[in-house]
């Protein structure tokens, strides 16, 4: 078994030792806190509960984590929003801080933000401002990281949000109650009862566009958010034009938040908010493949070992997935995809880039040799069997690699190129296609952890394959022939959960 395991484990490798796999691993040892950065001013409740007629201009800020000593200009940029019902929180929950540092080592600059906060709990109009006000604050840090992006070496084009609880409130609202006929009524001037003594009838202030302080020259959308447990106004605010790629992220018995329709907390004074479930099957109904889940069985609030954003005592072992399912949903909005194919002459093989979004490549031949050129060509010293695997990288160092198993002799290619098997998509949601498969081949597919996921056999043709319920990462594709000639392995990312 242990000699299994390092035989799997070797396969699983890249050859391509020499590059960094920013944004997958952790990279970078030490992380550069710039404390305090304010990211916008706006008017703050002088209390927590009151007729918001007592307001004060003030700054709001934003910790911004950079990896030391990177070279990089250019980098994604990932703003984190901490829970607390809209009433309590700050930037330091031990939550935010983690992400911010976890993904910092990663290559990303990431933030964690302060923004407005109180409201009345019993007042249906008050808790709905209370949530407009933080996504106006939330659309503030993205303008803000976008017009500062060449002093903190960010990418404008790739800024995401990530919120726990009422800041997954904040992300969500931010993607899909984005049209100026979609503002909540309570959000313009409007009288309510005041709910506790004097209760006097409360003229409130129009709070404005979604867009209100500095930097509005700067598109406030973020290009990608990953929800924690959070919740909609309403689903009919999802339309089919909005295609921000979404991850939900929730435990289904879920007492704070609900997971399907319901008030928070169970406090019936509070709106019935729409969770994450009712969020995924709109999404479905309206034909989008550009969200992802997690949907935990039996799991409730915060149940990565936080309460209120603050371990209780430590995080537990949905931490560390949760941080994986992170990395690699943010990776997927900014890699390029490698591909290449080739043409034989004899020894002699000249390939192909096929990729998309790629300024660099390195590739390894298989035969100890490699190339940096986009379309070399390799001479082979002997026929045989070789892996060939083209890595590439974009202008943010984001990276992709594809792999495949060549056969050649000095008389020409022993497969060609129209009888090459091939596997489609890849990366892989929850499907994989396997295009001419030779009669009779067996099929192995191994997880990372050299867990035997599918072994068959097939005809000749197209197989597919169904991923839906296979853990993300990576798996090995074992594809064996009668002709051991065409025996080949190939690596796949499934990135869905």
């Amino acid at each position: 078994m242990k000699n299994f395991i390092f035989i799997f484990l070797a396969m699983a490798t890249f050859s391509l030792q020499a590059q960094d796999y920013r944004y997958t691993e952790s990279l970078f040892t030490n992380i550069t806190v710039n404390t305090d950065v304010v990211y916008t001013q706006a008017p703050r409740l002088n209390g927590l509960f009151n007729d918001e007629s007592n307001t004060s201009i003030v700054d709001y800020k934003m910790d911004i984590y950079q990896p030391s000593d990177d070279n990089l200009s250019l980098r994604p940029a990932i703003i984190f929003i901490h829970g607390g019902a809209f009433i309590s929180g700050n930037r330091n929950h031990d939550d935010m801080e983690a992400f911010c540092d976890s993904l910092a080592r990663k290559g990303y600059v990431t933030a964690t933000i302060d923004y407005r906060l109180g409201m009345y709990i019993s007042s249906e109009a008050s808790t709905t401002r209370a949530v407009y006000r933080g996504l106006q604050d939330g659309r503030s840090a993205v303008r803000f990281l976008r017009a500062n992006a060449s002093s903190y070496g960010i990418d404008p084009s790739r800024i995401y949000m990530a919120g726990s609880s009422a800041g997954a409130f904040i992300c969500l609202q931010s993607v899909y109650m984005n049209d100026a006929t979609e503002k909540p009524t309570q959000a313009n001037t409007y009288s309510y009862n005041n709910p506790i003594l004097p209760f006097n009838q409360i003229t409130a202030p129009d709070l404005g566009s979604y867009d209100i302080g500095t930097n509005l020259d700067q598109n406030g959308n973020p290009d990608a958010i990953f929800s924690l447990w959070g919740a909609l106004k309403h689903t009919d605010l999802i339309l089919a034009k909005d295609d921000t790629p979404v991850y939900l992220i929730h435990g289904t018995s879920d007492d704070i938040v609900p997971f399907n329709i319901g008030s928070p907390f169970g406090y019936p004074a509070f709106s019935a908010t729409y969770g994450s479930n009712p969020i995924s099957a709109r999404l479905s109904g309206l034909g989008s493949d550009n969200f992802q889940t997690w949907f935990v069985e039996g799991e409730g609030h915060e149940f990565y070992g936080v309460s209120n954003g603050n371990w209780a005592p430590v995080p537990n072992q949905y931490w560390g997935t949760t941080i994986e399912k992170a990395s690699d949903f943010f990776y997927q909005q900014h890699k390029p995809q490698a591909g290449f194919t080739y043409t034989p002459e004899g020894l002699n093989i000249a390939f192909h880039d096929a990729s998309s979004d790629a300024q660099s490549w390195l590739w390894d031949f298989g035969d100890g040799h490699s190339s940096q050129d986009p379309n070399p060509s390799h001479t082979y010293p002997s026929s045989g069997n070789f892996t060939v695997t083209l890595y590439i990288e974009n202008e943010i160092k984001s990276w992709d690699s594809f792999s495949q198993d060549i056969s050649i002799s000095n008389t020409g290619i022993l497969h060609p190129e129209a009888d090459q098997i091939s596997i489609f998509p890849n990366p892989a949601g929850e499907n994989i296609f396997i295009n001419n498969l030779p009669d009779g081949a067996r099929i192995i597919i191994y997880g990372s952890d050299g867990r035997i996921y599918k072994d068959i056999r097939t005809e000749a043709g197209q197989m597919h394959f169904n991923m839906e319920y296979y853990p993300a990462g990576w798996y090995l594709v074992r594809i064996i022939s009668t002709d051991i000639s065409k025996n080949q392995t190939h690596r796949v990312l499934k990135y869905k959960q």
